[in-house]
C-alpha cells in the first residue's frame, strides 16, 4: 500500500488506525479520492501504476447503497478518461 484515500464518516477513525503505517489522504468524498488517486498514480515513477478501489465499510452517509456507490465510481473514472 502506497497510500489510502479516506472518505465518509469513518475517515477519521480509519486515520487513527492507520496512524503512521503508511500515508493517507483525508479525501472526504469519493470524487475527491478518485481524482487524488489518479493524480498520484500519474506522478508515480512505477512503470505501471495501479489504483485499487476497495471500500472498507458502508458509505450510507454519502450513497444509498453499494450499487449507487459503484455507479458513482464508474462515472468518476469515465470522466477522467474523457478529460
Amino acid at each position: 500500500i502506497r497510500k489510502a484515500y479516506l472518505i465518509g464518516e469513518a475517515a477519521q477513525e480509519f486515520a487513527g488506525v492507520i496512524g503512521s503505517a503508511f500515508p493517507f489522504s483525508m479525501s472526504l468524498t469519493l470524487e475527491n479520492a478518485v481524482h487524488e488517486a489518479t493524480v498520484d498514480a500519474m506522478c508515480c515513477k512505477a512503470k505501471e501504476a495501479v489504483v485499487l478501489f476497495s471500500p472498507a465499510c458502508a458509505s450510507y452517509d454519502q450513497f444509498k447503497n453499494y450499487e449507487v456507490r459503484g455507479e458513482a465510481f464508474v462515472s468518476f473514472v469515465m470522466q477522467l478518461k474523457e478529460s
